[in-house]
């Protein structure tokens, strides 16, 4: 096994020639000694290691022109705990967004300082509230005209109440990049 460092990627076929895969393009031990060679990943992953990234290479079955690339470090710093388990994005060596599956079920995504809603859920039940606020506001005005017709009988001019609908506004709140 050998070490190496990810220079570029590409996409091409395996050794079999039988189906498309990430090609690392790794500087194995020198500057003149550059290789592709395959990124073999673990199952349900789906991601191409940053330029720059740290690789162990592996002859496969003993073939020196069959090579392979597993176990990538990234040079990040783990921050979890046994169990638990985080996917990133990074450039340039620093984490740009992830998402964190902790022990105890939570999931975080880009941190922890706000919790995620049912957009679709919580716009509707405003929505209905609205609805009945409106109705009630409306029975409101119904009752302040009676008053304002029964007072004018008596002289006394009171300037007519308008009514205005109350409608609410999540759409600020809502992130297209975070759906459930």
């Amino acid at each position: 096994m050998r070490s190496g460092i990810v220079k570029d990627y590409k996409i091409g076929t395996n050794a079999d020639g039988d189906e498309n895969v990430v090609l690392l393009v790794c500087e194995i031990t020198s500057s003149e000694d550059v290789q592709t060679v395959e990124y073999i990943q673990g199952s349900q992953n789906d991601s191409i290691p940053e330029i720059g990234t740290a690789v162990y290479i592996i002859d496969v079955a003993g073939n020196a022109s069959n090579k392979i690339a597993i176990v990538c470090d990234s040079n990040i710093e783990s921050t979890v705990e046994n169990g638990e388990k985080k996917i990133y994005a990074q450039d340039n060596g620093s984490i740009e967004s992830y998402i964190y599956l902790k022990k105890d079920g939570t999931i975080e995504i880009n941190g922890n300082t706000d919790f995620a809603v049912n957009y679709n859920n919580l716009e509707i039940s405003l929505t209905n509230q609205d609805t009945l606020i409106n109705a009630e506001l409306t029975k409101l005005t119904a009752t302040i005209s009676a008053m304002v017709t029964a007072f004018s009988a008596l002289g006394v001019t009171i300037p007519p109440y308008v009514q205005g609908a109350v409608t609410t506004d999540i759409t600020s709140a809502k992130n297209d990049k975070v759906l459930l």
